[in-house]
């Protein structure tokens, strides 16, 4: 078990919690999931219908696990949230697909350095980009801490 703990002010979290939700919401979605990118070739239907189903498996637990880290009610206060290996694991791969949602949706037009670095005026960006970024960095910072925990 390790203990997460990850302090967030009380504008970040109402600035960013709701981007973060809104986008597990649409990659909970029935189409959200690019089978073509991740599928095997077709010429065996069979292992590709059942790679395919793990995938949509593995895909929703994922984001379950993001959903109920953001859900708790420790998340960004003084107690740390208890989590399983296993599903900080299944997090951190959730909040990877949250973090590329984001970028390509509020970020596109920062480079890669330019938004890792925070090498930008924030004051400059469109409200929506500001609340991207704010998102985009809180589910970054939530998974370098967990790495952390997770250790080699």
């Amino acid at each position: 078990m390790i203990e997460l703990e990850l302090h967030i002010s009380d504008f970040v979290r109402e600035v960013a919690t709701p981007l973060l939700e809104e986008v597990l919401r649409e990659l909970s979605g029935k189409d959200s999931f690019d089978e073509k990118r991740y599928a095997p070739p077709p010429d065996d239907p069979d292992l590709r219908e059942t790679w395919l189903e793990d995938l949509r498996e593995d895909h929703a637990s994922d984001l379950a696990a993001v959903s109920r880290l953001l859900s708790h009610e420790s998340l960004g206060t003084e107690k740390p949230v208890p989590l399983e290996p296993d599903e900080a694991e299944a997090a951190l791969r959730g909040l990877t697909a949250v973090r590329l949602k984001i970028r390509a949706k509020h970020l596109s037009e920062l480079e890669d350095t330019v938004l890792e670095g925070a090498a930008f005026d924030f004051e400059a960006l469109l409200p929506a980009q500001q609340q991207g970024y704010l998102a985009y960095a809180l589910a970054a910072s939530t998974q370098e801490r967990i790495v952390s925990l997770l250790g080699p």
